[in-house]
């Protein structure tokens, strides 16, 4: 059996119990590798760099917007997640690109601009390679909140997704039991 591609994160923050407490979690949450970094150090190479600095966190190489501090976990995650995909995935009739956060029609052209939460379901879908993910994996997952939690949140913006998938998506995104997959 192969073993999965190493998945290293670079933590480089001005407070050691900052990039402590965040190495922790990504390793619990993902079972990513961490390693901390210094300031002016190269991050190791096919790492993705997670960056405390003044105008929030960043990620380097990617989108190169700032996520704004306090951050959600989720949020953090995702965007990792986003630069370790591969750059394009074939999802129905359209491309997925999780790091444009866009899906293109191969027909059309038409590209579907997707929020970051969104993304993050679709990539999520996209990973679990059909098979159903749970709402309420989901909802940990996304957006980090309890499996108790008393929410619609996950059906909500899974309906706004279908929305921006159009007719395409009664067959590609699929409700089966408690959770969503994404049809072969």
């Amino acid at each position: 059996m192969q073993k999965p591609p190493l998945r290293l994160v670079a933590v480089l923050a001005d407070d050691d119990a900052l990039a402590r407490a965040l190495g922790e979690q990504l390793t619990v949450e993902r079972g990513y590798s961490v390693r901390p970094v210094q300031a002016g150090a190269a991050p190791p190479p096919g790492s993705v760099l997670v960056a405390n600095t003044p105008a929030g966190v960043t990620l380097s190489p990617g989108p190169g917007h700032p996520l704004p501090v306090p951050l959600r976990l989720s949020t953090l995650i995702a965007r990792i997640e986003a630069e370790f995909a591969p750059a394009q995935r074939i999802v129905g009739a359209f491309t997925f690109e999780p790091n444009d956060r866009a899906l293109t029609h191969e027909l059309t052209g038409a590209t579907v601009r997707l929020t970051e939460l969104e993304n993050a379901i679709l990539l999520r879908l996209v990973d679990a390679d059909g098979d159903v993910v749970e709402r309420e994996r989901l909802l940990a997952e996304v957006w980090g909140y309890s499996a108790d939690a008393n929410t619609h949140t996950v059906e909500t913006h899974v309906w706004r997704l279908r929305q921006k998938l159009g007719d395409e998506a009664a067959e590609l995104l699929v409700t089966d039991g408690g959770g969503y997959r994404l049809a072969a």
